[in-house]
């Protein structure tokens, strides 16, 4: 995405650029070509590719130009490869273009492109700021000329910053990035051919009781586990680990739980998680209260559960159904 700032000159496009590049990761100021001199505290290549007059002719011969315009009797340019490349490579830039270069740009790339207007809280303050940074009074009136056209060029941006304080200001346009961003990320979302991935990896736990015994094993996984499968819900992977790790036919009936289904969604009664070289790991966690008190396989083990560690909401469930009981 190209962000380009549109504004008179001394409206402070730079200074709010500069406040929101610093804040942005993967936000990088597009050096546009221009023949002017380098002012104070800039830096060849980041802000402009500051040429000469012939060096700028010959990157027009050559098409290496998006678009260029005449501005205070010095030419500007905006990089082709740089811009396409960026675009290629979903790169965010942002830049201060002046309006007709922006409406170019905007027109060759209407997908890729927002236009931010700048507007200055008056003349004089354009005309105080130009003075600060060293402008010829000359120069001052020479850009003066433009507002008028720059000024009635705002309806045609897509927001508007009333640049009267820095700060706020400041605010405003990174909110503006931020949320272009985060919209473009939801199109992307939309268009793409399959879901998104699962930002963590789910799995389903059943601690199986009888009386004040649990089935417990000494290993990572004290408890029956296993991955809960596309289109299952968690309870019912609870009821298959208890299947396939101990050889017990069970029902949803055997779930033990102080709360109501969600539609189809049994809500656990206690949720685990770790983090590891492999991403975040999510563990339902269900109690599987048997009727009877059954022969287990090899490895497993009936315990009482005061010998186990529960996650407190375990023991406060079997707790509250016992005495119920």
């Amino acid at each position: 995405m190209l962000f380009i700032l549109v504004a008179p000159a001394g409206a402070g496009k730079n200074a709010l650029m500069n406040r929101v590049i610093a804040r942005v990761p993967g936000l990088r100021q597009l050096p546009t070509a221009t023949t002017r001199g380098i002012r104070e505290g800039e830096m060849e290549g980041r802000e402009h590719l500051f040429v000469t007059e012939s060096q700028f002719l010959d990157m027009l011969r050559q098409d290496q130009l998006l678009e260029h315009q005449v501005v205070h009797g010095r030419y500007y340019g905006v990089p082709r490869a740089t811009v396409e490349k960026a675009m290629e490579a979903g790169e965010d830039l942002i830049a201060d273009i002046e309006y007709l270069g922006a409406s170019f740009i905007r027109n060759e790339y209407p997908n890729n492109v927002v236009l931010i207007f700048v507007q200055p809280p008056s003349v004089a303050a354009l005309i105080e700021r130009m003075r600060q940074r060293g402008d010829k009074e000359s120069e001052i009136g020479r850009r003066l000329l433009r507002v008028p056209a720059e000024l009635a060029f705002a309806p045609q941006c897509d927001y508007l910053i009333y640049n009267d304080d820095l700060d706020r200001a400041a605010e405003t346009l990174y909110a503006i990035v931020v949320a272009t961003r985060s919209k473009r990320d939801i199109m992307r979302l939309r268009q793409a051919s399959t879901p998104p991935p699962t930002p963590f990896h789910m799995q389903a736990a059943a601690i199986v009781v009888h009386g004040d015994e649990v089935v417990y094993r000494d290993q990572p996984q004290r408890f029956p586990t296993v991955a809960v499968a596309t289109g299952e819900t968690p309870d019912l992977a609870a009821l298959r680990a208890v299947r396939a790790e101990l050889k017990i036919e069970t029902s949803a009936e055997y779930l033990v739980h102080d709360e109501a289904r969600d539609g189809d969604l049994l809500p656990p009664v206690s949720v685990d998680f770790v983090r590891d070289a492999n991403g975040e790991q999510v563990t339902m966690i269900y109690v599987c209260r048997l009727p009877n008190r059954v022969d287990l396989p090899d490895g497993w083990h009936w315990v009482p559960q005061s010998q186990v560690s529960l996650p407190p909401q375990v023991q406060e469930l079997l707790a509250t159904s016992i005495a119920s009981n």
